[in-house]
């Protein structure tokens, strides 16, 4: 039960914290609606199954140099987003495709540090503990953190999208301007942390 609750406050945690993910869920849902930011929100159910095997093989073993490439590359990425945003809402460009909010948040997600520095600290060695004295545990916390974490993200993308219909087609440009300049902003001071 310990297990469970701890899956459910960190997830609870990590999901309303801000951060690269969460802007381009907000962004995504005031732009195009709860779905487009849902399927942003949902990114870490694609991405971080790798991460959690490789954070379990190998639990901080892993190279300073990798987490820091991972921190540059999540870096320019997010940046090119903002500059893709920024440059689309100046072009009047319609929404992007469904599929590309996924593949934006997907991609977004991989390249974060974050997802990779909290399984190798924190939710791998959890997740061995709790493995240790049962299996069960183990994934009890694994299911709740993912349950709750993602849940808050689906949250944060239906409000956001709410607040976005509210704005009117000139608010949702300055909206669009504002989340393209943070997403760039955001990849500088990832960039920076990392090098």
């Amino acid at each position: 039960m310990r297990e469970v609750l701890l899956g459910v406050t960190i997830g609870w945690a990590a999901g309303i914290s801000p951060g690269p993910l969460n802007l381009l869920i907000v962004q995504s849902a005031v732009r195009s609606g709860a779905g487009a930011g849902a399927l942003v929100a949902i990114s870490p159910l694609v991405t971080d199954a790798p991460i959690v095997a490789l954070a379990l093989l190998v639990v901080s073993t892993l190279p300073e140099a990798v987490l820091v490439a991972l921190s540059v590359g999540g870096g320019l990425y997010l940046i090119l987003l903002g500059v893709v945003e920024w440059r689309s809402i100046a072009e009047e460009a319609g929404d992007p495709a469904p599929g590309s909010h996924l593949k934006r948040g997907v991609i977004a997600n991989l390249l974060s540090p974050h997802p990779w520095l909290f399984w190798l600290t924190v939710g791998g060695p959890t997740t061995v503990a709790a493995w240790d004295r049962s299996p069960g545990l183990a994934v009890g916390f694994v299911v709740s953190f993912f349950a709750v974490l993602v849940g808050v993200k689906i949250g944060i993308a239906v409000v956001a999208a709410r607040a976005g219909t509210r704005l009117g087609a000139r608010g949702q440009q300055i909206a669009g301007r504002v989340g393209g300049a943070a997403l760039a902003g955001v990849g500088f001071v990832v960039i920076a942390g990392a090098l």
